[in-house]
């Protein structure tokens, strides 16, 4: 994840290289600005806490089909994070093309 601690840096950088967040997701790079920062945080930690619970189950004294649902919540939580995690790069996608295209245009409008 790459922080930009303002958005106004993260417009700029769009708007000198509009394929920034596609090329970023390529390498594996998420860029956050402090808009989407807590909810990408938040996806990461709360699919960490449904992996960590379903470790933690698997080694209670659960029975061998208790253990298998946890197992199956668990793997449905991460991908759904997964998936979170998806929406948020869909979203700064947007977000960044909404800045790089629509909003350049609109600022060189006469007032």
């Amino acid at each position: 994840m790459l922080f930009l601690p303002g958005e106004c840096f993260f417009s700029a950088a769009l708007e000198a290289d509009p394929s920034l967040i596609e090329f970023g997701v390529g390498q594996n790079i998420i860029l956050a600005t402090p808009t989407t920062l807590i909810a990408l945080l938040r996806s990461v930690a709360y699919g960490w806490r449904q992996e960590k619970l379903a470790e933690n189950a698997a080694e209670s004294a659960l029975g061998q089909g208790a253990v298998q649902a946890d197992f199956r919540h668990g793997r449905h939580v991460v991908r759904m994070g997964k998936g979170l995690e998806r929406a948020v790069e869909e979203y700064n996608s947007a977000v960044g093309s909404l800045e790089s295209r629509v909003m350049v245009s609109a600022r060189n409008l006469p007032s």
